[in-house]
């Protein structure tokens, strides 16, 4: 029996991170309602979560593999994704943390090859987190610092009107703040 497809295309985006048909719903754990984007002093547009987030995406079927998703991981470049079902309805989200988990958790105890076998035979949806944090397209950058600081999580899924329409992660958020400090003396 071959392994399950993954669903995402083979071109990678600018981004690293493949366009996918982006699922349409699922079970959400909203992060707050977001103002209105609006203005600030001068004519600058107050940045929100649509100017940052990503908006291709790589999902991954909840019967692939342990290893399957390793190498999706790898070959984008990302730390994680949605989990959908074959019509595309978010299932939960997997990332490298749970990743981390399963290995802390599974490997210690077994020898060698054994516990790698174990770790790569499990699937998805066994080490999958069941619940999804959305944030808004409108929420500002500061509401979506907030988010992450009050959650802990690393990436947040991006919903406007319970679609998916893009994905943001906690790296997103610190590329703005460098993208906001003055450059350094001496750097080009």
């Amino acid at each position: 029996m071959s392994a399950p497809r993954i669903p995402v295309t083979p071109e990678p985006s600018r981004s690293g991170r493949a366009v996918d048909g982006a699922p349409k719903e699922g079970r959400v754990v909203p992060a707050g309602s977001a103002a209105p984007a609006g203005r600030v002093a001068g004519n600058r547009r107050r940045r929100t979560v649509s100017d940052i987030m990503q908006r291709d995406l790589v999902s991954i079927l909840p019967d692939a593999t342990v290893r399957d998703l390793i190498r999706s991981l790898r070959d984008h470049g990302i730390g994680g994704m949605p989990v959908v079902d074959e019509s595309g309805n978010v299932l939960g989200t997997v990332s490298s943390t749970d990743l981390l988990w399963l290995a802390t958790t599974e490997l210690p105890d077994a020898p060698g090859f054994l516990a790698v076998d174990t770790l790569f035979g499990r699937t998805v949806r066994e080490i999958m987190t069941p619940d999804v944090f959305g944030v808004s397209p409108d929420a500002s950058l500061q509401e979506l610092r907030r988010f992450f600081a009050r959650t802990g999580v690393h990436r947040a899924l991006v919903l406007d009107d319970g679609a998916i329409v893009g994905i943001v992660a906690l790296s997103d958020v610190l590329d703005t703040l460098l993208d906001a400090a003055p450059a350094e003396e001496g750097s080009c």
